[in-house]
């Protein structure tokens, strides 16, 4: 399966899992979520620096799966959301899951990481 295919598959499954995420939280906080992550993605996305990045976003990487780094980002104030680089060349970002904020997440974050995983493995068939 290449990289299209990989997408297509990701946009059918892992996105409706991020929206079912999503779900569990209440109409305010899901909207504060998604407007977060629309922002972030157009400075991602834009020519903004590395350096103005991380003034604007509280964001950091909580793991790597196969040489590709799972980032967490601070979006709504008490919640995080997991995300990956599609590569370094791609402005794309995989969404892995969204999550409340804990004292550590790692639950959470090792949850994201087994999403990373399969997406990354069905880039590789």
């Amino acid at each position: 399966m290449g990289g299209a295919s990989a997408r297509a598959a990701y946009e059918d499954r892992y996105h409706r899992q991020f929206e079912r995420d999503l779900k569990d939280f209440g109409s305010t906080d899901r909207g504060r979520i998604v407007a977060q992550l629309e922002a972030f993605m157009i400075d991602w996305r834009g020519d903004v620096s590395f350096a103005e990045l991380k003034r604007r976003w509280d964001y950091k990487q909580v793991g790597r799966v196969k040489g590709q780094a799972v980032m967490q980002i601070r979006v709504a104030r008490d919640y995080r959301a997991a995300v990956m680089p599609v590569s370094s060349t791609d402005p794309r970002l995989w969404f892995l899951h969204v999550y409340r904020r804990q004292t550590t997440n790692q639950e959470e974050i090792e949850r994201a990481k087994i999403r990373a995983l399969s997406i990354l493995e069905q880039e590789e068939i």
